[in-house]
């Protein structure tokens, strides 16, 4: 028993290690996909609010245009 001990622990110890670090590693990627993903969320929202709000500012700036009415 004691020899299967000292077989199974140092395999067992790394192989925590290296399954600690795939999970870390795994947990980072997630984190920066979402951060990522948010940041973009939040850009397309601004840059929808800019256009729209200039679409307006160049509507307001020009006269309506009515069909069959000339100007003299």
């Amino acid at each position: 028993m004691k020899n299967k001990l000292r077989f199974i622990l140092p395999r067992l110890i790394v192989l925590t290690a290296i399954a600690g670090l795939a999970t870390l590693i795994i947990g980072t990627i997630f984190k920066l996909l979402l951060f990522g993903t948010i940041l973009f969320g939040i850009g397309s929202f601004a840059a929808a609010r800019m256009r729209r709000r200039d679409r307006q500012a160049f509507k307001m700036d020009r006269a309506p245009v009515y069909p069959n009415v000339h100007r003299h």
